[in-house]
């Protein structure tokens, strides 16, 4: 009873090197303006009418920061494993992803791209305003997004958020693809699954 969508949108690679280049850097919000036009078209032809959105890892970054944009965008918003940090992730050089990642995101130690990648940072443009029922799920042995993103985020987001609506799921041992324990994964998986269906039914 309910569309299970997938937007392709710039920055990905479903559409060769040159569509995941014109999402990336300086030109990253074409990936959230391709996002919100995908949402808002589905809207007009009636394909949705309450919409949960899910992301993963960077996914989930930029799920979070289509809620800052736009927050009547969604009912809801899943974010697994998710890269909120941006702008001080990139800044710090002793993490292991982050100079590998400059060719994504930028380099910081040249003024325009620090100053556009935190422009649209997720964590650092959290709105005093009623977002969505948010999930935010973590393991603690996730060596590509520290966990302490997810908890500085949703610590964040309760603080600012009038709704107060964020719920926090914290995987221990999980690492950025959860439990490597299979009926872990079964049950952590279940609980994002019970948590998108409530968010429909609501």
């Amino acid at each position: 009873g309910i569309n299970y969508t997938i937007l392709h949108v710039r920055g990905g690679g479903e559409k060769g090197r040159e569509w995941h280049k014109s999402g990336s850097k300086l030109l990253k919000n074409n990936t959230f303006n391709d996002a919100i036009d995908c949402i808002n078209y589905l809207r007009e032809i009636d394909v949705l009418d309450k919409v949960v959105l899910e992301g993963d890892s960077a996914g989930a970054g930029s799920v979070a920061t289509l809620l800052n944009m736009d927050r009547n965008i969604a009912s809801g918003a899943l974010l697994a494993v998710p890269f909120l940090d941006v702008f001080s992730t990139m800044n710090d050089e002793t993490l292991p992803l982050t100079l590998g990642e400059y060719c994504e995101w930028g380099n910081p130690n040249e003024i325009e791209n620090a100053s556009y990648i935190y422009n649209w940072s997720p964590i650092d443009n959290i709105k005093a305003h009623v977002y969505p029922p948010i999930l935010v799920v973590v393991g603690t042995n996730d060596v590509r997004v520290g966990f302490w993103e997810g908890l500085k985020y949703s610590y964040k987001l309760r603080d600012k958020n009038e709704s107060n609506q964020v719920s926090l799921h914290i995987i221990k041992d999980g690492g950025h693809n959860g439990s490597s324990k299979r009926d872990e994964k079964f049950k952590n998986k279940a609980i994002e699954l019970l948590w998108l269906m409530e968010r429909v039914n609501n």
